[in-house]
């Protein structure tokens, strides 16, 4: 009898304290966090709703509710929890409102962030998610008029301590100044894989202001043959001292050109690097297994993602498996890959190891013919080198998707299947059958 994967045995663990404990918060609280985080999202609403039933106001249990009754399609059902949580508090305000936009219910995350700019004085932080919640739903010019991401030295200072601790002097941080013969580095300490994939597009455009040099070091997991593609940025090695005048990161790159430049939307302003080694032994054994068959990566899960709405089940997924004229290569991660390979739907696909590096995952992504993915870093990098790519979009779309139904305003290549309603993935993969059966 096969031996259970590990993220089952775990499960089954917390189950077993859960069962033994019938009345004990934290063992249940436990159980139902990662039945939330596996996508067993009935049972896991159910531990949610009890434990939430004497007025208990649990941040961890309220969002993975949350997350239930948005994948279940069922969002009204965790109003009633949201609307007791006390709201005379800034920070409470803010999580509601996140929480809400993980229901994709904009109007209400519209109303009560301007109630909170009124109340709090239009302070900075929530002007700025407002901005952020008005672009989700699609009002672009008026998201970008309340500067949604841009951030402060003293916003750094008073916010972002690890930023401070991990060594970034706030005080040389760029708030849009002259940079003419100025020497800029590009830091990646206040954003994510997927959005220095997305934002570099902008160094060209520092480089515009006047900077005689912009620097930029690739984030940990082997990025540097990717972005000594991008136009403009010179790469250099951290370990070494460097001079520089001032730094900047990602999301002020958005927040700087994005209101003056659009989106740059190119069909790729990255390069792949050549297939190595590694690579080509993985593509001879995804060939000779594809035989002639349509080559498509897919990704479904993110173990990193706090926003559960961009994590599809397994089981909603099957349809797309059983395509006959398509030979899958897996690029997931973390427990959803042991779940996939216990499934035994690794037979008929290729599993990619996860020790696989970014530009290894670029040459590899680069050599089929299109990619299917959620809002991941994946998205990003695939769209950046100018793959096909078809994004599961849930109806709770992220801001930067600025609520469009089916193209993606940053990659010309990138069609968003997107939930008709929220919870709704049945009609995702439907329409996802029929395109990758057609391969339109």
């Amino acid at each position: 009898m096969p031996s259970l994967p590990d993220y089952k045995v775990h499960e089954l663990r917390l189950k077993q304290q859960a069962l033994s404990k019938p009345n004990d918060y934290q063992a249940l609280k436990d159980y139902a966090l990662v039945l939330t985080k596996h996508m067993q999202y009935p049972e896991a609403l159910s531990i949610c709703m009890r434990l939430s039933a004497d007025a208990c106001n649990d941040g961890e249990v309220l969002s993975a509710l949350c997350t239930c009754c948005a994948q279940l399609g069922l969002p009204e059902l965790a109003v009633p929890y949201l609307k007791r949580v006390p709201s005379n508090y800034m920070q409470a305000v803010l999580w509601v409102a996140n929480q809400y936009t993980g229901l994709a219910m904009l109007d209400e995350v519209v109303k009560l962030l301007e109630q909170a700019c009124v109340t709090y004085g239009n302070d900075l932080t929530v002007t700025q998610a407002l901005g952020v919640a008005y672009m989700g739903a699609g009002q672009v010019a008026l998201g970008l008029s309340k500067s949604p991401f841009v951030s402060t030295r003293e916003s750094i200072y008073e916010r972002r301590p690890e930023v401070v601790q991990a060594g970034w002097n706030p005080d040389t941080y760029w708030q849009g100044e002259d940079l003419t013969g100025k020497t800029v580095l590009l830091s990646p300490i206040m954003s994510g894989y997927g959005d220095y994939l997305q934002f570099c597009r902008y160094v060209k455009s520092i480089r515009a202001l006047g900077a005689s040099r912009v620097l930029g070091y690739a984030p940990a997991g082997g990025m540097n043959q990717l972005l000594l593609s991008c136009e403009g940025l010179e790469l250099i090695d951290l370990s070494n001292p460097v001079d520089y005048d001032c730094w900047t990161e990602n999301y002020a790159l958005c927040a700087h050109f994005l209101p003056k430049e659009g989106f740059l939307s190119c069909d790729r302003y990255l390069t792949a690097p050549p297939v190595d080694v590694s690579v080509q032994s993985m593509l001879e054994v995804i060939e000779k297994n594809a035989a002639g068959r349509t080559l498509m990566g897919i990704s479904w899960n993110s173990d990193a993602s706090t926003v559960g709405t961009r994590n599809v089940p397994l089981s909603a997924l099957l349809p797309l498996f059983g395509l006959p004229n398509v030979y899958w290569v897996v690029f997931q991660r973390g427990w959803a890959c042991e779940e996939f390979c216990t499934s035994g739907l690794n037979q008929n696909a290729y599993v990619v190891p996860e020790s696989i590096s970014f530009d290894e995952t670029a040459a590899l992504v680069n050599a089929l013919d299109r990619m299917v993915t959620t809002d991941s870093y994946l998205s990003h990098l695939a769209g950046a080198i100018g793959k096909p790519v078809y994004l599961m979009g849930s109806r709770a779309l992220d801001w930067r998707h600025m609520n469009n139904e089916t193209q993606s305003p940053w990659y010309p290549q990138t069609r968003i299947v997107r939930q008709p309603k929220i919870g709704d993935w049945r009609s995702v993969v439907d329409e996802l059958c029929e395109l990758c059966g057609s391969n339109e």
